[in-house]
């Protein structure tokens, strides 16, 4: 819904999953996009995700099982990363946070 969101701030919520699909097809309609689909347990997730308006997607999953991608994508690439080390992680996300500081608003 948080792409619903972005496009369209004002509207009200979607009442329907049809009306909601509608909004959400509406917003990659002739775009050129990634879509990041974070922590999908199960492929019908991410096949419900995938917009057909988009005129290219590059799709990135994340998820902390094995997924049968080759039932949703023609082409793919599969790496098994391990969980980063504490130390990592907290300076990944402080350089994620400085990165959201200083980029100006426009």
């Amino acid at each position: 819904m948080s792409v619903i969101r972005v496009k369209f701030p004002t509207i009200p919520y979607p009442q329907s999953f049809p009306e909601a699909q509608g909004l959400y097809e509406s917003c990659f309609l002739g775009k050129k996009c990634i879509l990041l689909i974070e922590d999908a347990e199960k492929e019908e997730q991410i096949k419900s995700l995938i917009p057909s308006q988009a005129e290219s997607l590059l799709v990135v999953v994340t998820s902390r099982i094995a997924l049968p991608l080759e039932l949703i994508f023609d082409s793919y690439l599969s790496l098994r990363l391990g969980a980063l080390q504490s130390d990592d992680a907290a300076h990944l996300m402080r350089s994620m946070v400085s990165c959201q500081i200083s980029q100006p608003t426009v």
